[in-house]
């Protein structure tokens, strides 16, 4: 069996009980090639990585949140929490209990609106659109000076 056989052998394997874990078969890899690294399952896409996260630590995570069902939740809300918000905190993190702060989410979601905001005055430039790029960054100049409390659990 060559290298590349051996990669694609345990990349399905994880991708399987990965599956297994979260209640979701894999459908397909994207692209068609395992080499890329990412699954699909259902309306969810997981990488190698996540998968290897959850499928390697899986006793760490069922003890810290009692059932495999809760870790497939905490999953899924990770995901669904990576593209709306579309901030990349990893899943190790994620399942161990860290959150981002309410500022740290609203300063993601305006850095976003900010990027879009650039790339639009790139191709359309508009003294409007400039205008509220400038009170976006006001805004996240603000939010950077505010301090949250830590939950107390931490």
């Amino acid at each position: 069996m060559t290298i590349k056989e051996q990669l694609r052998a345990v990349a399905k394997e994880y991708a399987r009980q990965f599956g297994k874990i979260i209640g979701i078969a894999p459908d397909y890899w994207v692209g068609g090639d395992i080499q890329l690294g990412v699954c699909s399952y259902a309306d969810y896409y997981f990488g190698l990585e996540e998968m290897q996260v959850v499928v390697d630590n899986l006793d760490r995570w069922v003890k810290k949140h009692g059932t495999i069902e809760k870790v497939a939740a905490e999953v899924i809300d990770w995901h669904d929490y990576a593209i709306i918000i579309e901030h990349q905190q990893n899943l190790f993190s994620w399942l161990d209990g860290h959150r981002p702060t309410a500022n740290e989410i609203e300063l993601e979601r305006i850095c976003g609106q900010i990027n879009v905001l650039r790339e639009i005055v790139e191709f359309y430039p508009s003294h409007t659109v400039g205008n509220v790029i400038m009170q976006l960054e006001a805004r996240v100049k603000e939010l950077s000076k505010t301090k949250e409390p830590k939950d107390k659990g931490e």
